[in-house]
């Protein structure tokens, strides 16, 4: 184990040691997320450092969308996804560069669209990811289901199908739920 993780929290070290173990590859973080973590490095930053080595760190929120650590890792993702040019209609990318836009398709906001691309990258074994999704509270309310809305209903079991995924652990890649919500 390296001396940054001997001396990090002892939530981390349990994460990493039931990750490498093989017991779980979703794991949630519930708390006080909005706390610093080790003195002035924020919870993002710090999975951010923790994770480095790999291939892709993906941040996903409602609000926000998919977000990435840097540029190269939002454009590998979107290699994987085919939603870069090379994998794109030329004419398509064309008029998007028209409209003043990338030749890229945008990245989904919405929970069902994120989560679909997402769910591809973290079962291909050939990428080593990492998906953090931030305000699970926003995503998965907590309520009957028959109140829920039916995206609700699907980011449910979309979460929930992750967790007993085979393919997605055997591929070694990890799911963090981040809350501020215990319930």
């Amino acid at each position: 184990m390296s001396t940054a993780v001997q001396e990090a929290p002892a939530w981390v070290r349990d994460l990493l040691d039931r990750y490498q173990a093989g017991i779980a590859h979703t794991f949630m973080v519930v708390g006080n997320v909005s706390d610093y973590v080790v003195p002035g490095v924020g919870l993002r930053t710090y999975l951010t450092r923790v994770f480095s080595r790999r291939d892709l760190i993906v941040f996903y929120d409602r609000s926000a969308g998919l977000q990435f650590p840097v540029e190269a890792m939002r454009k590998r993702f979107m290699e994987l996804c085919g939603l870069a040019p090379e994998g794109q209609d030329d004419v398509l990318a064309a008029l998007r560069v028209a409209g003043g836009g990338t030749p890229e398709a945008p990245l989904p906001r919405d929970p069902l669209g994120a989560l679909g691309l997402l769910e591809g990258v973290l079962r291909n074994p050939e990428v080593k990811s990492v998906a953090v999704i931030e305000y699970l509270e926003a995503l998965a309310p907590q309520g009957e289901w028959s109140m829920l809305s039916a995206e609700d209903r699907g980011v449910i079991v979309a979460l929930q199908r992750w967790a007993r995924d085979p393919a997605m652990a055997a591929a070694g890649n990890m799911v963090i739920l981040v809350t501020g919500e215990p319930s």
